[in-house]
């Protein structure tokens, strides 16, 4: 069996990539779990260390992985498995010790898609302090995927901004030799959240989501890390240049100004629950 593994952060459009590299793929798996993440298969996702899957000193159990991962390919006739399990960002390590022979892809988007989906996603908390959280979990992991560049200096690295520009033709030129992609054009079915059925950079709507004041919490941090937004490549946007964008992407930013409305709303009705239960 042959493996492919795409690291990661989390919310970094890695959902789109896997559909579209594996549909240019023969006969290759792609977990329906989670956002085809082989390790949410329920046996394996039992013995994951929840609190601690971004631990590296707390390893996963990628024997049981592989054994699952095997069958479920064998079974849907692939000789390959594809897996982008965002933990295997922080685990890379033993990955390469437990799978001779795999296929390592890093992949990372700018901080700003990151920051706005995970707290568009995921933030119960006020609206700075998720911003803020956020915004320092992208350091860190992109701290670990540059350590990663380091462990494997040959490996693939691509990002998420290219990839949406032209991804056919981007992916034939970064790892078209290595995974012997074939030359029809790639699909994907979408994100259950979005049903977008093609490929599109979403940035424009986390930038209409976080606003002025998100931007501003965002830009104050990274600029107190700038190696890291050097390294790979990425800029820090001021609010006149994200301006600019939602100008030229009306229809993401009236879907993330949307989004960030309903998250204000969903706030205040947590607000006055917890003030309703303190008086009782």
């Amino acid at each position: 069996m042959k493996y492919i593994f795409l690291i990661s952060p989390n919310n970094s459009g890695t959902t789109i990539a896997s559909q579209f590299i594996t549909s240019k793929l023969e006969k290759c798996y792609l977990p329906p779990k989670g956002n085809h993440e082989g390790l949410k298969f329920k046996k394996i996702w039992r013995t994951v260390n929840k609190a601690k899957k971004w631990n590296p000193d707390v390893p996963i159990n990628y024997e049981l992985a592989k054994e699952i991962w095997e069958k479920r390919a064998l079974k849907s006739q692939c000789t390959s498995f594809f897996e982008a399990s965002p933990p295997n960002l922080c685990h890379l390590e033993q990955i390469i010790r437990e799978f001779n022979n795999c296929t390592i892809i890093f992949w990372i988007s700018n901080p700003y898609l990151y920051i706005g989906s995970c707290v568009n996603r995921y933030g119960k908390k006020e609206f700075h302090n998720a911003v803020s959280n956020a915004t320092n979990r992208w350091i860190k992991r992109a701290t670990i995927q540059r350590q990663n560049h380091f462990i494997l200096p040959k490996a693939s690295q691509l990002n998420y901004e290219d990839f949406c520009k032209e991804p056919d033709e981007y992916l034939k030129k970064k790892i078209g030799s290595i995974l012997e992609l074939q030359e029809r054009p790639g699909r994907i079915t979408g994100k259950k959240t979005t049903k977008i059925p093609t490929v599109m950079n979403m940035t424009p709507k986390s930038l209409a989501f976080l606003g002025k004041s998100g931007l501003s919490i965002i830009n104050q941090k990274l600029q107190e890390n700038e190696e890291i937004i050097d390294y790979f490549n990425y800029q820090i946007v001021s609010s006149s240049e994200a301006n600019s964008i939602l100008e030229s992407n009306r229809y993401q930013a009236e879907a993330g100004a949307q989004d960030r409305l309903e998250y204000e709303e969903n706030a205040m009705k947590r607000n006055a629950k917890n003030l309703i239960n303190s008086v009782h």
